[in-house]
């Protein structure tokens, strides 16, 4: 009687393999689908540059990119420990929290300018993707408003 062929293989004895590639997390995807691109050198939660976190390892929320002003680093949410020592023009991943309590105080000329292809997708937990797009960054002359 023959052996049996092992686990794996067919009745004619070839080995036939299962690969399980993990699935791509949410968190690794900007708001505007595709690939998340990179905010700037050692920001966001894990400090890998990219504005992506979950729930239960970044509570406040730190997945929208934006490039900073003048307004947002006056405003009371400026003084917060994460901004502290950051200058206006600056790209940085921001609390989603933050970011919907300040553009309700700023006009979308005073407020952050988001970066929608590096704002990770648990963004929109928070702020809606129409409140994204309005502070989206505007690159050119005359756009974008105040830094």
């Amino acid at each position: 009687m023959a052996n049996p062929p092992p686990q794996g293989s067919d009745k004619n004895g070839k080995l036939h393999l299962e690969v399980h590639l993990p699935r791509r997390s949410s968190n690794h995807l900007p708001v505007t689908g595709g690939p998340l691109t990179l905010c700037s050198p050692n920001e966001g939660f894990h400090k890998d540059g990219y504005c992506r976190s979950s729930a239960r390892s970044d509570p406040r929320n730190f997945s929208v990119a934006a490039t900073l002003t003048h307004s947002f680093l006056q405003s009371e949410y400026g003084n917060d420990p994460p901004y502290n020592g950051h200058r206006a023009g600056q790209k940085m991943c921001i609390s989603a929290l933050h970011f919907q309590q300040a553009i309700k105080e700023m006009g979308p000329d005073l407020g952050p300018k988001v970066h929608l292809e590096a704002t990770g997708e648990r963004a929109l937990e928070t702020v809606k993707l129409e409140e994204l797009r309005e502070y989206s960054h505007k690159p050119g002359p005359g756009r974008g408003g105040e830094l």
